[in-house]
């Protein structure tokens, strides 16, 4: 648990692809599953130091996952049980999820085109289920 306190306190910062550094709570950052990796790759003290590169996240797009990690910083880690929950993932996105994804077309596709890069949790997918639903991405399977 301490270790967890620990977490909570520190702050990493998180530097998108336009230079823009954007410092977050380390547990906020790490609901990205990259950034979590990455900061058990590079070390404690070299995020302390550094900031995070993401080379494929815009200042803006960053700004907005940053939002969405901050409100769902309490909810529980995934498990292995939660990934295999297709029905979770596709069909339990609560309102203020639905509310966080009415942005302009251009945002959601960069949203779209980076949520998978940085391995965001549910319900992060099943959002991007109705995000491609509105801009018209259809999933073609074959008979």
């Amino acid at each position: 648990m301490a270790e967890t306190d620990d977490r909570a306190l520190q702050k990493v910062s998180l530097q998108s692809n336009d230079g823009q550094v954007i410092t977050v709570d380390r547990i906020v950052a790490e609901r990205s599953l990259l950034i979590k990796n990455l900061i058990e790759d590079l070390g404690d003290e070299a995020v302390m130091n550094d900031a995070i590169p993401l080379p494929n996240v815009n200042e803006p797009v960053l700004r907005k996952v940053v939002e969405w990690c901050e409100h769902h910083r309490k909810d529980p880690p995934q498990t292995t049980e939660d990934e295999n929950d297709s029905r979770k993932k596709s069909t339990e996105i609560d309102e203020w999820d639905q509310k966080f994804m009415q942005v302009d077309q251009e945002m959601l596709f960069e949203i779209i085109l980076v949520s998978s890069p940085i391995a965001l949790p549910p319900p992060f997918p099943a959002m991007l289920v109705d995000a491609h639903a509105t801009l018209g991405f259809y999933k073609v399977t074959s008979c």
